[in-house]
């Protein structure tokens, strides 16, 4: 913007000028602060000339002019010429402003590069560190932090945003202190450059040390303790916790820590000390300049001291107890931190000095008055008529402990030998006042401490002495030890007090057993008056539960020791019996003949029921109330004992209640429950009163017959105990029918002694009862014994086979039916034998449950199959729609392992195996316990988008209320009905009600064991779209499974 002066022309411009003038036009825009247009005059200057005369536009902007004339010109013209900076101006006023914001900012500034260097570092970080600028530019924060690693500033880095940390700095001299550290990461241009503001917080650090410390100082002696915690905590040379003497103005150190260790305790005079202040109950802090402020101090200057700061320490009642000071060799650093730590101790150590102090007292007391109690004849002491002391007989220097000549010519107050202070020397200078000026005789005690730290007493007689004038001269006091007697009626006064307010009821009697006395509580608990229980005995509380041969002991026993301590049940006056805790003293004269009898009981009545109760829901059942596995296995023990000494035989029958689980899914448990009870109640019925029966689990009892004579007799009594099962149940209008099946195992047949060991023989011949047709009882024989032997060994074949990789892994293909595509498949797992060669898994899989071994057999074919199936869905044989399943059974055990299905869910996630690629197979009885924790595995499987198939569909309880509660995917329909379909009608109609049933409820069906084209031809057209079976193909190793998929995909 160019502006020509605003002067008229004396003639018509030139054109040349019209020129610059018309360019002026504009350059009323812009005006001076006063409104008119500035401009310099430049004539004769051959270039602009810049300056910033204020020049604004009517807009109120800012602008930069220069001036330049114009030649040839005639007046010579100034041309101004004007450019915007408003914006410069502000940008360069903003960041003036920052800059100094940063500089005067408490908190350390820093500012990197891209390679972390410090690039802009303020005053405070200068001064936190003791760098110059110029030595901290180019630094990093590994020059400065201890603890950071280059991993860490990497991953500061990554990705840029806000951070905030606690670290360390370590100063240009080495002091390390704590920081909290606030920022950001900022990318521009491509670089990342951090900014972060520093926080020195050694203040905050060190107060909840300090916190920490009186919390839990961990030490024996906390005063030192503290005192040294102190010293480290501010870095001072010296700190001193003192106790004040009373009314001496004199203190003591209690904890001296002095330059790092804890010094002797010394004593000093508080005046003209800083501590006399403190002791005035005010915090004093003195920063520097203390020896100046207190010449007189003389501990000051001996130990150079320069600063100090103090607070004062209140008793409980508030009164003043001592001080606690800091005081260093050079100025506080941190004076108000010093006062903030010193007020934040300060009750914990006026607490502890209190305590302290308290204990002191006491032991001084003791040490002092030791020598008191011994020999403590009557003392004689001469006053004068102003209570100075003028003769003493020895007995009096054994009482105080203070030499006679130390007393001679002191008034008591001057000088007084008793424990209770000054406040006893004027009462008892006051009580020789009252003998001196009532010229009469008087009495009166004075209370003593004994050696013993008990309160011993002295009655005083204070006679006064008359001069020849008549008038009274002096007074004579003759002293004499009455602790004995006081003591005898303190005892007297307590024993009282505790008869009379003792919760255990107390009775005295003489030594032929007669009541003397009973308390209070006595009353209470027997409901017998005090008179009415007077010169009666104690056996009238008898209640015939102990015979005479207790009694005779316990007599025995108090004769003998003295004393005796027992429970025994008596009766109440209303009848009710009671169990009491009995303790029986004999009192014993100074001849050690007894005087009375002290018996002290209380009524445990309630706590014998509460133990009793606890014994006995800890021993039964808490359904049936019978007796359970613990109880039958203490009382089978204990009969097996008997019987190798009397050589009788005894039984243990193993019942498992054929058909009680329908009832329960059917009815509800609340009508299980009953009917459990009800069976339970017939057994016991039917026993002899020396038998047993107890509920061990579910609808499993366990019979103890003991003293049976022979087999024949067991066997009675197993016919009458299956026939009242049998007998109908009738609950809530229903009839119920039940069977058993019944083990038996007997000792010594059974050559086994244990416990344990008869109850698993018996539990084996039940399985073989039940698997031989059900109501009826087997005998443990030798078949039994060979089985458990075999199962033994097999359990250790099987875990050596784990180990050496026998147990291998087998597919058999899923067909679609319609398309004879592959879409699935089962894994099983196969045992190679190395002598018996191949063992089914109908033969190894129990054994493996019942061994714990199913949990390391089911996850090592999990693993197998998954990553099969990982494989599979990667191969050209995959099917083209959907994703190819392997489905792996899973025991019920499994699911009630400690883990449940956590093992597969993570091997999934660890692996990236999609559980889309992945089935797990159960069975109907696992959903029939209705077990929330087996629900909640499977919705873990199935957030997976691991698919549930129903193994063995319809040959267990099946019922629809399960199907509708679990998600299942696939119903697998058991091959006993597939079998016979072509032939049988009756399974032909079972498998099309169950494929109706599942299209109804969208569930898939697999059809297992299929190995005719007519079983999968009948199968295709009810409905039935999958199988599996020797049709199509047998299990599989993993390699012959894979190519059949391949050139089962290569045919499709």
């Amino acid at each position: 913007m160019i502006m020509l002066p605003d002067q008229p022309p004396k003639s018509s411009p030139t054109l040349h000028e019209q020129k610059f003038l018309s360019v002026a036009e504009s350059s009323s825009d812009f005006l001076g602060r006063d409104g008119s247009i500035l401009y310099s005059r430049a004539a004769g200057e051959p270039a602009p000339n810049a300056c910033d005369p204020g020049l604004l536009t009517k807009c109120g902007e800012r602008c930069e002019s220069a001036a330049a004339h114009v030649p040839g010109v005639e007046p010579a013209p100034i041309v101004p010429i004007g450019k915007d900076i408003t914006a410069r101006q502000l940008a360069d006023f903003e960041l003036t402003l920052l800059q100094s914001a940063c500089e005067q900012s408490s908190e350390a500034l820093f500012v990197t590069d891209s390679r972390t260097r410090f690039i802009i570092v303020n005053a405070a970080a200068c001064r936190s560190l003791g760098y110059s600028r110029e030595e901290l530019l180019g630094m990093t924060p590994l020059d400065i932090d201890p603890d950071v690693t280059h991993e860490a500033i990497e991953k500061l880095l990554t990705p840029p945003g806000d951070f905030a940390l606690e670290t360390r700095h370590r100063a240009k001299d080495g002091r390390i202190f704590p920081v909290e550290v606030k920022g950001a990461v900022f990318e521009t241009n491509g670089e990342k450059h951090i900014v972060a503001l520093a926080h020195d917080i050694t203040a905050r650090k060190r107060m909840e040390n300090t916190l920490r410390f009186i919390a839990d100082p961990g030490e024996p002696n906390f005063l030192a303790a503290l005192a040294r915690h102190i010293g480290e905590a501010l870095g001072v040379a010296y700190v001193v916790i003192d106790l004040l003497s009373a009314n001496s103005g004199v203190a003591e150190t209690i904890a001296f820590y002095a330059k790092g260790d804890i010094a002797p305790n010394v004593s000093y005079e508080l005046a003209g000390t800083p501590c006399e202040g403190v002791a005035a109950k005010r915090t004093c802090c003195y920063p520097s300049g203390v020896q100046e402020l207190f010449p007189k101090d003389r501990l000051l200057v001996e130990m150079g001291v320069e600063s100090y700061a103090g607070a004062p320490l209140w008793d409980s009642t508030g009164k003043p107890l001592g001080l606690i000071a800091v005081m260093d060799t050079s100025p506080l650093a941190d004076p108000a931190a010093a006062t903030q730590i010193l007020q934040l101790v300060a009750p914990r150590a006026a607490a502890e000095l209190e305590r302290s102090e308290s204990d002191r007292q006491l032991r001084l007391g003791e040490q002092t008055f030791r020598s008191l109690a011994e020999n403590l004849p009557d003392m004689v002491v001469r006053y004068d008529s102003d209570f100075r002391r003028t003769f003493l007989t020895r007995s009096h220097e054994t009482l105080t402990g203070i030499p006679t000549q130390s007393l001679l010519g002191k008034t008591p107050v001057e000088l007084w030998s008793a424990p209770n202070g000054p406040e006893g020397a004027a009462a008892f200078q006051a009580q020789l006042a009252d003998v001196r000026d009532s010229a009469e005789p008087r009495e009166w005690e004075v209370n003593w401490i004994r050696p013993d730290g008990s309160l011993g007493a002295v009655e005083v007689r204070g006679v006064p002495e008359f001069g020849s004038d008549g008038k009274v001269s002096g007074i004579l006091t003759v002293s004499r030890n009455v602790t004995a007697k006081r003591g005898i009626d303190t005892q007297l006064r307590m024993a009282a007090s505790v008869f009379g307010t003792a919760r255990e009821g107390i009775l005295i009697t003489d030594p032929a057993g007669r009541i003397l006395d009973a308390n209070p509580a006595f009353t209470t608990i027997s409901g017998y008056d005090r008179d009415e229980v007077l010169g009666k005995r104690p056996s009238l509380l008898s209640s015939g539960a102990q015979d005479t041969a207790f009694y005779q002991s316990m007599w025995s026993t108090l004769l003998a020791e003295g004393s005796w301590n027992g429970e025994l049940t008596n009766r109440r006056k209303n009848g009710d019996l009671f169990v009491e805790n009995l303790h029986i003293e004999a009192v014993r004269d100074e001849a050690g003949k007894v005087k009375h009898y002290v018996g002290i009981f209380s009524d445990v009545s309630q706590l014998k029921a509460h133990e009793e109760y606890l014994q006995h829901i800890a021993h039964h059942d808490a359904l049936t109330g019978l007796p359970n596995r613990r109880l039958l296995t203490d009382r089978l023990t204990r009969a097996i004992a008997q019987a190798k000494s009397s050589g009788d035989m005894l039984a243990v029958l193993y019942f498992d209640l054929d058909g009680f689980k329908p009832i329960n899914d059917n009815h509800g448990h609340g009508i299980g429950d009953q009917v459990l009870i009800d069976v339970g109640e017939r057994l016991s019925r039917t026993l002899r009163a020396g038998d047993m029966v107890a509920r061990i689990g579910g609808d499993e009892f366990v019979a103890l017959l003991i003293g049976v004579g022979d087999t024949r007799e067991c066997e009675n009594t197993l016919r009458r105990l299956l026939d009242v099962i049998n007998s109908p149940i009738a609950i809530d209008g229903n009839c119920f029918s039940l069977s058993a099946s019944v083990g038996v195992s007997l000792y010594p047949a059974d050559d086994s002694d244990d416990a344990d060991m008869l109850l698993r023989y018996a539990d084996q011949a039940m399985y073989f009862a039940k698997a031989s047709g059900r109501n009826q009882f087997v005998f443990f024989g030798s078949q039994a014994r060979s089985k458990i032997r075999g199962d033994n060994q097999m359990v250790h074949d099987l875990r050596h086979g784990l180990n050496q990789g026998q147990i291998s892994v087998h597919y058999q293909p899923i067909i679609d039916v319609k398309t004879g595509r592959i879409v699935k498949a089962e894994a099983l797992a196969r045992w190679s034998h190395p002598v018996q060669g191949v063992i089914s898994p109908s033969e190894f899989i129990p054994i493996a449950e019942t061994g714990g071994l199913i949990h390391e057999i089911g996850d090592f074919v999990f693993k197998e199959a998954a990553r099969v199936a990982l494989s599979w869905s990667k191969c050209a044989g995959a099917p083209a729609c959907g994703h190819p399943r392997i489905s792996v059974n899973r025991s019920p055990r499994q699911f009630f392992g400690r883990d449940g299905v956590a093992p597969w869910v993570q091997h999934l996630i660890d692996n990236a195996i999609p559980g889309e690629l992945l089935g797990v197979e159960i069975t109907e009885g696992l959903l029939l316990e209705n077990q929330p924790e087996v629900l909640a595995q499977l919705k873990q499987l199935r957030a997976l988008g691991v698919a549930v198939s129903l193994d063995d569909f319809g040959t267990g309880y099946s019922a629809l209320s399960y199907l509708k509660k679990f998600d299942i995917d696939y119903l697998k329909i058991d091959r006993s009905f597939v079998r016979d379909i072509v032939e049988d009608e009756h399974d032909r109609a079972i498998v099309e009600a169950i494929i109706a049933m599942a299209k109804r409820l969208g569930i898939e069906l697999i059809a297992e064991g299929v190995e005719t084209r007519e079983q999968a031809d009948l199968l295709a057209a009810g409905g039935c779209n999958l199988a599996q079976g020797f049709l199509y193909a047998e299990p599989l190793p993993e390699k012959d499974f894979l190519d059949f998929v391949l050139a089962s995909g290569a045919s499709c």
